[in-house]
């Protein structure tokens, strides 16, 4: 029998049932080897042959899904772990600009930046409502920048009436932009901002232009790492899902033709027929399987 791989620490019912369905269908050629010379089918794809080809094709196929999802478990840790330290160097990198005397210009700009890598907003969460108010003049941040408009309830001045209008408040659409790529982009954009700065030479070297490139290059690696280990894991998962569910050469679909050959040759009471009808092969293995890496 084929060994098998180290698995995840969690293993899906789909997962179990694909290997089930290999196990059983090396059951299913030791049945029909006992069989003798009498297992003697005309349809070249069920010859002992051709079924010992097919239980290897589909071991191996088993074998190198485990693999490369072993692998993509790997490199996804590796990236988790690389990336906990981005978001409190984009703070040290903030933290060194202002040390080197930025203005306030250049400071709300990089705040612009960081605060896309620390997921935060630039204005206090509001919910959706509606208020009684009078318009506000509109201030602006010292040292330019995009305004903001504040809403304040008020009470009209004995003096004069204004009359009132019903302001909606907007309704808040989060601006987390947290995706691995999206941090990886931005924390570059962070790197070529203060790297336009002449005064930003901080002597501590993980704060240095070229470190802080050589550590972008890195989270990128890191993260194509990942794209890459999960392509090679869907191409590996639809190897198998055909070796084993190809509706006319997949293991399952062969079996249920040895089941029918060997009915036919021994008769539908016999114990021979009855030792492989007793075999089962999970057809819901797939469906089960697609639905939970829909859910991922």
């Amino acid at each position: 029998m084929a060994t098998s791989s180290s698995t995840p620490k969690k293993t899906s019912t789909s997962e179990t049932g694909h290997a089930k369905n290999v196990a059983n269908f090396e059951t299913l050629i030791i049945d029909c080897q006992g069989f003798g010379s009498a297992y003697n089918p005309s349809n070249s794809a069920i010859t002992i042959t051709a079924l010992q080809t097919i239980y290897t094709n589909a071991s191996n196929a088993l074998t190198d899904m485990d693999t490369k999802h072993n692998n993509l478990n790997h490199v996804i840790n590796t990236r988790e772990v690389l990336f906990i330290g981005l978001k409190p160097l984009a703070t040290q990198i903030m933290a060194a600009l202002l040390a080197a005397g930025a203005n306030a210009q250049t400071m709300l700009n990089a705040k612009t930046i960081n605060r896309k890598i620390q997921g935060s907003r630039a204005t206090k969460k509001t919910t959706t409502n509606t208020t009684t108010s009078t318009p506000t003049p509109t201030p602006t941040p010292t040292g330019g920048g995009t305004p903001t408009t504040t809403p304040t309830t008020s009470v009209p001045s004995p003096e004069r009436t204004t009359p009132t209008t019903t302001v909606p408040t907007p309704v808040n659409i989060s601006t987390a932009q947290l995706s691995f790529d999206e941090l990886v982009a931005h924390f570059q954009e962070l790197v070529s901002y203060v790297s336009l700065y002449p005064a930003y030479n901080p002597n501590e070297a993980n704060l240095k232009v070229t470190n802080l490139n050589t550590t972008a290059a890195s989270y990128t690696t890191a993260n194509n790492n990942v794209k890459t280990a999960q392509t090679a894991y869907h191409t590996s998962m639809a190897t198998r899902t055909k070796t084993l569910y190809d509706p006319a050469t997949g293991l399952v679909q062969i079996a249920k033709e040895v089941k029918a050959y060997v009915k036919s040759a021994f008769g539908a009471s016999s114990p021979q027929y009855k030792q492989v009808a007793a075999i089962r092969f999970r057809t819901d293995a797939i469906s089960n399987h697609r639905k939970h890496h829909k859910k991922k």
